[in-house]
């Protein structure tokens, strides 16, 4: 998820992440696979709109709760002024891949 870092600002993310494989890795290890993978796979051009990246365990109540509420299947899902799980987003870009 793509959560607005300042709703008022069009290009300046909180790069949300859950996955199931980062659950055994602690934060700071998940975080730098998290940023690897970006800086292999987006252009260099898209790095400064993400100005922070947190990793959320998979049981985590609020990745429940989006999981339950929101589904992403087949194209980005936007949301805007919502609470999840206490959590106020105001403005937010939901991508959800497949299983494996």
């Amino acid at each position: 998820m793509f959560l607005a870092l300042d709703p008022d600002l069009e290009d300046y993310w909180n790069l949300v992440v859950s996955a199931k494989g980062f659950d055994s890795a602690s934060r700071a290890s998940a975080i730098g696979m998290v940023t690897d993978l970006l800086t292999e796979s987006m252009p260099k051009e898209i790095w400064p709109s993400i100005g922070r990246v947190t990793v959320l365990r998979s049981d985590d109540p609020f990745v429940q709760e989006m999981n339950h509420s929101f589904q992403a299947k087949d194209s980005a899902l936007h949301l805007q002024t919502v609470k999840v799980s206490g959590v106020e987003i105001p403005k937010a870009i939901v991508l959800q891949s497949k299983a494996a």
